[in-house]
């Protein structure tokens, strides 16, 4: 499964997701087309800004499921420690893993 999003739920090109939900600033739910095996699958992503952050994904390790995965991008900023929610304007994740 990869995914190549903007801001929001506009994908611009993707395999394996069915749709994507915005659940609120950098929270994302990204639903399967076709399920995986079971919920050991890993993932990686990626966002594209302009800014000085370290830019981070994370999936949320409670909305791992066979059918859908809940996404989290952000920033923390330089010397802290708190990570921040953000929405970014390209988005770019992908998850490797045996289908069902």
């Amino acid at each position: 499964m990869w995914c190549n999003q903007d801001n929001g739920t506009t994908i611009n090109q993707s395999l394996n997701v069915s749709s994507l939900t915005d659940n609120g600033a950098g929270d994302y739910t990204h639903n399967f087309t076709n399920n995986f095996a079971n919920v050991y699958y890993a993932g990686s992503g990626t966002v594209n800004t302009g800014s000085n952050f370290a830019n981070i994904v994370v999936n949320k390790v409670d909305g791992h499921l066979v059918g859908s995965i809940q996404i989290f991008c952000g920033n923390i900023n330089a010397g802290s420690t708190t990570f921040t929610k953000t929405d970014f304007t390209d988005f770019m994740y992908h998850i490797n893993g045996d289908l069902a």
